[in-house]
């Protein structure tokens, strides 16, 4: 190799600066622009990321079309001022790299009932018939659903009461592709447990999955059983059917 092109090359290594350890993000515009490099800041007004040719690039929010991470990149830390903004970022996985959960629950369904006399009590009586079906992933919410249909509404004495069975459909959400630990909740009024509140007439179940083998580009099927009721047995539990 002739000696000035060496020596041009070597000057041009020189002079770019590095992205070894900063490299990790892809972020695409609406106009078809690829960018590479590390998102330092992204709320809902702009994108900062640091790129090769500059340490700072802002870009407005409603231009940015799709961020990608690269398998095994860290997040990237928080510059300073913008660390609550930081922390709510969470890097986003590639399309090929999400995978697909779906729970499907059998078995005997949930029953709920409430009782109320006087009239501006219903509202709270039918909060209390609500049943709400939660998937928690590694402890963060994914998935919430609810059922507040009303089966029987029927007075009997002085007391009005309030009566459904609960049956939900098979569920499913994308999440990255690995082990996570899945935890379903199903219950009525669950802020109030979760407060450690304790009566009969709330009703809650949990079943947890330690480990959940989620593949890129595959569903990963749960089947779980219901078994009792509040009428016949006083509790509802789950049992782990199948997963594969």
């Amino acid at each position: 190799m002739p000696r000035i092109i060496l020596a041009a090359l070597l000057l041009i290594g020189l002079c770019a600066p590095s992205l070894a350890g900063d490299a990790g993000h892809e972020v695409r515009l609406l106009d078809g622009t690829v960018l590479q490099g590390r998102v330092l800041l992204l709320d809902g007004d702009r994108l900062v990321m640091a790129t090769a040719f500059q340490d700072s690039l802002a870009i407005p929010r409603s231009q940015v079309a799709v961020i990608l991470l690269e398998a095994g990149a860290a997040p990237p830390p928080a510059p300073a001022g913008d660390a609550a903004s930081i922390a709510k970022t969470k890097p986003v996985a590639k399309k090929a790299e999400l995978g697909r959960v779906e729970i499907a629950i059998k078995g005997d369904p949930v029953r709920s009932s409430a009782r109320y006399r006087r009239k501006e009590d219903r509202p709270d009586a039918i909060e209390l018939n609500t049943i709400h079906l939660r998937v928690f992933v590694d402890g963060e919410l994914v998935l919430s659903r609810s059922d507040d249909t009303i089966e029987k509404d029927f007075q009997e004495s002085n007391w009005h009461y309030l009566r459904n069975t609960h049956q939900f459909e098979t569920v499913s959400f994308d999440i990255p592709s690995g082990r996570h630990e899945v935890q379903i909740v199903i219950g009525n009024r669950m802020d109030l447990l979760k407060q450690g509140e304790r009566q009969s007439e709330l009703v809650s179940a949990e079943l947890i999955l330690k480990e959940i083998t989620v593949r890129p580009g595959q569903t990963t099927r749960v089947a779980i059983k219901g078994k009792g009721s509040r009428f016949k047995y006083g509790k509802f539990e789950m049992e782990l059917l199948s997963s594969r």
